[in-house]
């Protein structure tokens, strides 16, 4: 027999448990407990609850519900006092694992066999989400961040943390090498604990607070570089800009600096003065940059503009000396001969034009 005890139901006077005989049973514990006895415990109701194996029992934070979960791919509700039933949550296309009671929401979720999560309204005992990620069952699930989020285990050895809102998996945590079969979450939530079948018990720190605070910091300090960049082009000092945008490896502002630079009275000369006190290390991100510009007939005459300047200022012997050099004009050669055939129709299709403008303007004179 499998006997749980769950952390969310209030009161120590009873205790749930469910066996292979498919019944769920509500036992009275008695006020005072003394370890060295043995005792006889009373059965406060029984209930034949499935038609396969139940897998757990889950009791509400309440102490007003229980659910029970089995091979049989459904889930089963009872009232606590009376052991009555309320109804069957009905969904899973294979048998459901785990379930368990949302903290602060009317809402249960379920792991299946069948890898999926399911989270299921009290009101109406219905599916309202389903989160897939797991490529196996589905063996633990728990509620954290006050009910915000899921954490679940599976199977094939992950942990993951699934936003309830959008549906979304945000972590995954891989340290286990087979089932894991065991999940708990400290009070504070800052803790998980899992034990798997590879024998390991690992204990994981929820660093989420200190990752937004990184992510936001990035953000704020990218939001200032690129009002950087912007403020060094109105100042017209392109060969920091350049330099600013390919350190941040940002190969869209560094098109947008060589097309101002362009768009300058003084353009042509601006972008050799740019280009020759771009550094070797700088150099190769940029051949790299051109090689997606010159993928597209919008940029290809910024890209082929550049490239012109760069085999012209710079010695053979450098450029061979980049590490992917090779793979750079091997990228270039393709679209650089599409581009140059391009020119060449309407270079022929604008000395057609011309003929046959010339052509109509003969016998326009003659008459």
């Amino acid at each position: 027999m499998l006997v749980v005890y769950h952390g969310q139901k209030k009161s120590t006077d009873y205790l749930i448990s469910c066996s292979k005989d498919l019944t769920v049973k509500c036992w009275m514990l008695p006020q005072i407990i003394v370890k060295s006895d043995t005792i006889d415990l009373s059965v406060k109701w029984t209930q034949k609850a499935h038609v396969k194996d139940i897998n757990v029992v889950s009791v509400s934070p309440n102490d007003k519900l229980v659910v029970s979960a089995s091979q049989d791919k459904t889930a089963i509700l009872w009232k606590m006092k009376s052991g009555e039933l309320i109804g069957e949550l009905r969904g899973h296309k294979r048998g459901i694992w785990c379930a368990e009671f949302s903290p602060v929401d009317q809402c249960i979720a379920t792991g299946s066999v069948d890898g999926t999560i399911k989270l299921w309204t009290l009101s109406t005992l219905t599916c309202v989400k389903t989160f897939e990620g797991h490529t196996n069952s589905v063996l633990q699930v728990y509620f954290i961040n006050c009910g915000m989020q899921l954490i679940s285990s599976g199977s094939e050895g992950l942990i993951k943390v699934w936003n309830i809102r959008d549906d979304e998996c945000v972590s995954t945590f891989e340290g286990h090498d087979d089932k894991v079969w065991a999940l708990a979450v400290s009070k504070s939530e800052d803790i998980v604990v899992s034990g798997g079948s590879d024998s390991t018990i690992k204990f994981w720190r929820d660093i989420t607070e200190k990752t937004i605070a990184k992510q936001e910091k990035e953000e704020e300090e990218k939001i200032l570089r690129e009002q950087e960049i912007m403020n060094l082009i109105q100042m017209k000092q392109y060969d920091k800009a350049v330099e600013l945008a390919i350190i941040l490896n940002h190969p869209r502002k560094a098109l947008t600096v060589f097309k101002q630079i362009l768009n300058d009275e003084n353009g042509r000369n601006l972008l050799l003065e740019v280009i020759s006190r771009i550094s070797k290390t700088n150099l190769e991100d940029l051949l790299t940059y051109l090689c997606e510009w010159n993928t597209n007939a919008m940029n290809s005459f910024i890209s082929q503009t550049i490239l012109s300047i760069i085999l012209k200022t710079r010695m053979t012997d450098e450029l061979l000396k980049l590490s992917k050099i090779k793979v750079i004009i091997e990228s270039l050669l393709p679209y650089t001969e599409r581009h140059y055939e391009r020119v060449n129709r309407l270079v022929h299709q604008s000395m057609f034009v011309n003929y046959s403008w010339e052509s109509m303007k003969l016998p326009a004179i003659n008459s």
